[in-house]
């Protein structure tokens, strides 16, 4: 089993910012982590709306976050079911 893992990298305009600490806000049946999930965000793409119509959604951007249960193991995530985390 490899030892690594594959995600895009970038940082969207407007999005939270990479390297920053974020919270799970949003939950829904059957996600991985549950409310109150705190992790980090490793990079950011911009969902357009074309994906949107596709996938029934309403999303800004799209995230790649290393959950603090998880170490190592970036886990997309849709914009809406995070926040950045108060200093």
């Amino acid at each position: 089993m490899p030892s690594y893992a594959l995600f895009i990298m970038g940082e969207a305009p407007g999005a939270i910012p990479n390297g920053k600490r974020i919270v799970k806000s949003r939950c829904e049946v059957g996600d991985a982590h549950p409310l109150g999930s705190k992790g980090k965000v490793l990079s950011s793409i911009t969902v357009t709306p074309e994906q949107n119509v596709k996938h029934g959604a309403n999303e800004q951007f799209g995230y790649f976050v290393e959950w603090d249960s998880h170490p190592g193991v970036p886990c997309a995530v849709m914009g809406s079911k995070i926040r950045a985390e108060e200093s």
